[in-house]
C-alpha cells in the first residue's frame, strides 16, 4: 500500500519494527526480572534488621503476589498481546470486507479506516488515559499508607512518611515503592488505552457491517460455520485471552487484600469498584465485539429460512384446495420434509459468530479466576451487613 493509501496507522512500537514478542520479553527483561531481583535483595537486608514480631507482620514483595506474579508473567503476556491485538485488527477488517462486500469499493474502505484511525489514534486518548491511571495510582497508594496495620516492600521507607502506633513508627514509600508507583501508571495506562481502543475498533466494526455503502452479505453455509466469520470470532478469542489475564490480575489483588494484608475488601470503594467493573466490562467487550456483525447474520438465517417457509405456505394451500387424498397425503409428506429442513436449519444457522462451546469457553476464562475473590466478597458483605 502506498503511502498516501494508509488508513489505519500500526501502533508506533510496530511502526519502528518491534514485534509483539519483543514488546513482552523486553517488559520482563528491562522491568519484571531486574526489579525482582532488586526486592529480593532488598527484602532479605531488611527482614535481617527486623525483631521475630515484625518480621511475621512484614508482607514481602514475593508474598505479594499481585505484584511478583504480575510483573513476572501476567503482564509480560498482557503487553505483547494487546500488540498483536493492534497488529491483527486492521489485517481482519480489511479481510471481513474483501470477503463479505457484495461489490467492494476502494473508496469506500479507505473512508471506513480513516474514520477509524481518527478515533483510535486520537491524541488526548493516551493523555486522558495517563491522568486517569495518575489519580487511581495515587488513590490506591494513599490507602496503602493509610493502613498503619501492614508493612510491606512498599510501605517500609521515609518517602512520604506517616505516623503509626507501632513498633515500626513510620510508614512511608521506600524506593522500590516509588518505583512500583511509577510502573504502575504505566501500565495502568497502557491497559486503559488498550480498553478504550478496543471500543473505538469495536464501533469500526459496526459501522462495517451496519453501514448502508458497505453492502456487506453473508454466507449462511459457509465452511466456516459461521458466515463467514471464523477470523472475527478469533479477533474477540484474541481480546478474551486478554480479558482474562486481567482477571487473574484482579483476582490475585483481592487475594492480597483478603488473605496477606488481612484487610476487608470494603475497607475501601477500590477493590469492590474493580470487581465489578471487571464483571460488566469483560463480557460486554466480549460481546460487542461479536454482536457488531448480529444484525448481518440474522437477515442471512432469515433469508434462507423465508424460502422454505414459502414452500411450507405454498404446500398448505395446495393441501386446502387439493380434494384427492392420494395426493393430499403426498402433500403431506413433503410438508413433513420441509418442516424438518425448517427445524434443522432454526439449530444450524447460526445469527453469532460463535456456538455454545464457546460461550462455555468464554464464561470459564473470564469469570473462573473470580469465583474465590467472588465468594470471599460475598461471605465479608454478609459480615457487614450483619453488623449494620
Amino acid at each position: 500500500m502506498q503511502p498516501e493509501e494508509a488508513t489505519i496507522q500500526p501502533h508506533w512500537l510496530t511502526r519502528n519494527e518491534i514485534s509483539p514478542l519483543q514488546f513482552g520479553l523486553s517488559f520482563l527483561i528491562l522491568v519484571g526480572i531486574p526489579f525482582s531481583l532488586w526486592s529480593l535483595y532488598a527484602d532479605h537486608a531488611y527482614l535481617s534488621g527486623l525483631i521475630e514480631k515484625d518480621r511475621e507482620s512484614y508482607i514481602t514483595y514475593i508474598q505479594n503476589v499481585s505484584w511478583s506474579l504480575s510483573l513476572l508473567v501476567i503482564f509480560p503476556l498482557f503487553l505483547g498481546l494487546s500488540l498483536h491485538f493492534y497488529n491483527t485488527y486492521p489485517r481482519v477488517f480489511q479481510y471481513l470486507y474483501d470477503t463479505t462486500a457484495i461489490a467492494p469499493d476502494k473508496a469506500i474502505f479507505l473512508n471506513l479506516c480513516k474514520k477509524i484511525d481518527r478515533s483510535v489514534n486520537h491524541k488526548m486518548i493516551p493523555f486522558a488515559a495517563f491522568l486517569a491511571s495518575l489519580l487511581l495510582t495515587v488513590f490506591l497508594f494513599n490507602e496503602y499508607l493509610s493502613n498503619c496495620d501492614v508493612i510491606s516492600w512498599m510501605t517500609n521507607g521515609d518517602i512520604f512518611d506517616r505516623t503509626c502506633e507501632s513498633s515500626l513508627d513510620h510508614k512511608g514509600l521506600s524506593s522500590r515503592g516509588v518505583t512500583a508507583f511509577i510502573i504502575l501508571v504505566i501500565l495502568a495506562t497502557w491497559v486503559l488505552i488498550f480498553a478504550i481502543r478496543s471500543m473505538l475498533f469495536i464501533r469500526g466494526l459496526f459501522d462495517l457491517f451496519n453501514s448502508s455503502e458497505t453492502n456487506i452479505r453473508l454466507d449462511p453455509f459457509h465452511p466456516d460455520g459461521v458466515s463467514g466469520l471464523a477470523k472475527l470470532s478469533s479477533l474477540a478469542t484474541l481480546q478474551a485471552m486478554l480479558l482474562f489475564l486481567l482477571g487473574i490480575y484482579v483476582s490475585l489483588s483481592v487475594i492480597d487484600r483478603l488473605y496477606l494484608q488481612k484487610v476487608s475488601l470494603f475497607s475501601d470503594i477500590g477493590n469492590p469498584i474493580l470487581i465489578v467493573g471487571y464483571i460488566v466490562i469483560a463480557p460486554l467487550m466480549f460481546f460487542f465485539i461479536l454482536g457488531t456483525a448480529h444484525n448481518k447474520m440474522r437477515e442471512a438465517k432469515e433469508s434462507v429460512i423465508s424460502i422454505i417457509c414459502d414452500k411450507i405456505k405454498d404446500t398448505l394451500e395446495k393441501i386446502r384446495l387439493e380434494s384427492d387424498i392420494t395426493v393430499n397425503r403426498q402433500n403431506f409428506d413433503y410438508l413433513k420434509i420441509l418442516e424438518e429442513q425448517k427445524s434443522w436449519l432454526d439449530k444450524s444457522v447460526l445469527v453469532w459468530p460463535f456456538d455454545i462451546k464457546s460461550i462455555q469457553g468464554f464464561f470459564s476464562a473470564i469469570l473462573t479466576p473470580l469465583i474465590a475473590p467472588l465468594i470471599a466478597g460475598t461471605v465479608q458483605l454478609v459480615k457487614y451487613i450483619q453488623q449494620l
